[in-house]
């Protein structure tokens, strides 16, 4: 057997399994790290659309229009007459939409020096246009009475909480701070889908309301969108209508601050750089709207109505990033683990590690191909997962290889039976980290009475008397070939066919089954001669399919089974206790045995962690040593299971009943007197319940 080539595909299948655990668990991204490459790759993605004319204009609240002679001398709080015109104009000039990233908590009038009729323009300028103006509010600020109800339509509005002409503004960023990812809903507590500014002027303006959670992909800076000063655009409302028409006509048009001291996000545009350009002799539309350069050149954040804006954009061309679904980025970090174990186990450290650099920078040129057709690979996952996989294919290599059989003798040796430690060494087998599929099986040998016992016995002497009877059932074990995985409470469990391969693992398991309740026996009798405590012996046994190997850490590490066998072998332990016998095997010990071995079918029962019912046997006898009266005894129960499963179970019960009272009075309970009073009561299956001692 190669146990090299064994060892590397071992090492192989982990690698690619904890990626995919480790994808699973991440989403297959860590945004502190993707985010940061995302941002690069848009920069430098080749393939990527020129920008196209922008569907989407901004309005800034900037230092120069604050400034200005028409604003210089009104607060902010009262640029209600001048948003008025602001809106009439917009739409008299042909705009499509017109959001406010601006929330109207309170209304101006509620100041006493304040006539109330100060908003009634701004008030029926919304009421006019409120199925085309969007109004912004966040979770704890929500927009005032007045405007709220100037946006309010009768029929659109009926059954909502508030107006449809009302959203939400928030910005989720990710771990870094950076605002990538786009929602067109909020999801509140109570399960309420709440849509955000950009997604309801999106659906006014004839696009998605209701996309899928995307990523900015901007292919110039966000403050390169169209962006005109309010006071020139009031002043060009005013002067030149026309102007107003080319430059907003068929426009989204968003109303916002990019001052630089508020209300400012950190993008993914970070990177990209602004195109250089060249002077020109555009007169302002013909009234001195010229767009506006970045609001804070030395800044590494934008406007949040900048952020606003371009995600109008990309609902409004699909322009957006998507993340490429999740089984793809699971088989992304599992197939790089699987790429840099293989580097790990075949190459020497230095070439190793050249080719792991090499593959990760094709990794992240292959994220950066797929950002520039609109989708998105995280590469972080991967990266970790491939790193992670060539280290433990180079240790693999190091401590398999270099040192096998000296680690397998000194550790094995710490825990195995020094025949079992020769047999091993004389096999070759290797100590790996990890564990493998094997065929064995499984005992659970447990000590009845124990708790009885325990309750009577000072602890020292039940100590004593524990290790007495240990010692005879590890001394079979030791004898048959067997290894002692462990020692749960009154319990030892055994297995066959690991860690040295055997054959014949199920003939070995149940024929030490045998000599254990035989010498228990031996032992208990001569416990009766001198009136000492004296335990009873119930094992249950089942064959199959196993992962065995190394459990634990490099400095404490434990030689076990894990699977369905190991499980199966300590429900049948209990199954004992239900029907009054010694020995219980399952259906694949039974297959593998039905020549050597006479074996009666309980019944079908229901363990803990079994969807459905399972067949348990009692173990009778070796054939060579079965007597007429056993093979009468086995017949006799499987007329009489027979019956039961057809119906009859009054016959059932009566045959039952029949071997009950041949046992006679020979034990406490019997599987025939379970049965029988299961047949009276007409229960279907048999629970068999975690018990004790």
């Amino acid at each position: 057997m190669d146990f090299r080539r064994r060892y590397r595909e071992i090492v192989i299948i982990a690698a690619l399994f904890a990626a995919a655990m480790l994808a699973g668990a991440t989403g297959g991204r860590i945004d502190l790290v993707d985010g940061f490459l995302y941002d690069i790759a848009i920069a430098i993605a080749p393939f990527r659309p020129l920008p196209a004319p922008s569907k989407v204009v901004v309005v800034a609240i900037d230092e120069r229009s604050l400034a200005s002679e028409t604003l210089a001398s009104t607060p902010r709080v009262f640029f209600g007459p001048y948003y008025a015109d602001l809106v009439e104009g917009l739409f008299k000039g042909g705009a499509k939409a017109v959001g406010f990233d601006i929330i109207f908590s309170y209304s101006a009038t509620r100041f006493a020096a304040i006539e109330p009729s100060y908003d009634d323009a701004l008030l029926a300028s919304l009421s006019r246009h409120r199925d085309r103006v969007v109004l912004a509010r966040t979770a704890t600020t929500p927009v005032a009475e007045p405007f709220g109800a100037a946006v309010f339509d009768a029929k659109r509005d009926a059954g909502h909480e508030e107006p449809l002409a009302i959203a939400y503004s928030e910005l989720v960023p990710s771990e870094d701070g950076v605002q990538r990812w786009i929602y067109s809903h909020y999801t509140a507590a109570d399960g309420t889908r709440l849509p955000t500014l950009a997604a309801r002027l999106s659906e006014i303006a004839g696009g998605t309301g209701n996309a899928a959670p995307f990523l900015l992909s901007p292919a110039a800076p966000l403050e390169s969108l169209p962006t005109y000063a309010i006071a020139d655009v009031l002043n060009c409302i005013k002067s030149n209508p026309e102007g107003v028409r080319a430059a907003f006509a068929d426009k989204v048009v968003l109303i916002g601050s990019n001052l630089a001291e508020e209300d400012r996000k950190r993008a993914p545009d970070r990177f990209v750089r602004w195109a250089s350009q060249s002077p020109t002799d555009d007169d302002g539309f013909g009234c001195g709207l010229k767009a506006l350069g970045p609001s804070a050149p030395d800044s590494d954040s934008v406007p949040g109505v900048h952020i606003h804006a371009a995600a109008v954009g990309s609902l409004l061309g699909l322009t957006g990033v998507t993340l490429v679904p999740g089984p793809a980025r699971i088989a992304a970090a599992a197939s790089s683990a699987v790429i840099c174990a293989s580097l790990g186990l075949f190459l020497s450290p230095v070439i190793a590690v050249a080719a792991l650099i090499g593959f990760l920078a094709a990794l992240f040129g292959a994220s950066v191909l797929a950002v520039g057709v609109s989708s998105w690979l995280p590469v972080a996952v991967p990266a970790i997962a491939g790193l992670g996989a060539l280290l433990s294919g180079q240790l693999a290599r190091f401590f398999v290889e270099e040192r096998r059989r000296r680690r397998m003798e000194s550790a094995f040796g710490c825990y195995l039976a020094p025949e079992l430690v020769r047999q091993m060494s004389e096999e070759d087998i290797d100590l790996k980290l990890g564990g493998e599929v094997r065929d064995i099986t499984v005992m659970f040998a447990d000590l009845s009475n124990f708790t009885a016992i325990s309750d009577t016995m000072p602890p020292a002497e039940l100590m004593e008397l524990t290790n007495l009877y240990f010692k005879v059932i590890v001394g079979v074990i030791d004898e048959m070939g067997g290894y002692v995985d462990k020692f749960i409470g009154d319990s030892v469990m055994a297995m066959w066919g690991a860690p040295a391969s055997a054959h014949d693992s199920a003939a070995r398991a149940v024929a030490s089954a045998f000599l254990i309740d035989h010498r228990v026996s031996e032992l208990n009798a001569a416990a009766s001669q001198s009136d000492s405590a004296k335990f009873g012996v119930k094992i249950g046994i089942s064959s199959g399919p196993a992962i065995v190997g190394n459990v634990g850490t490099p400095r404490r590490l434990s030689y076990t089974a894990l699977g369905a066998a190991v499980n199966l072998a300590a429900r049948l332990e209990k199954v004992c206790s239900t029907f009054g016998c010694c020995i219980v095997v399952d259906s694949t010990t039974v297959a593998a045995l039905e020549n050597r071995y006479l074996f009666c079918e309980l019944d079908a029962v229901s363990l803990k962690g079994k969807v459905a019912p399972v067949s348990a046997y009692e173990a009778i006898a070796p054939i060579e040593r079965v007597t007429p009266e056993q093979r009468q005894y086995v017949s006799r129960y499987n007329v009489a299971l027979q019956c039961y499963r057809s119906g009859d179970a009054a016959k059932a019960a009566g045959i039952w009943m029949e071997l009950d009272a041949a046992i006679g009075k020979r034990a406490a309970t019997s599987a025939p007197r379970v049965m029988a009073q299961r047949a009276k009561s007409g229960d279907a299956v048999a629970e068999i319940a975690p018990g004790s001692s």
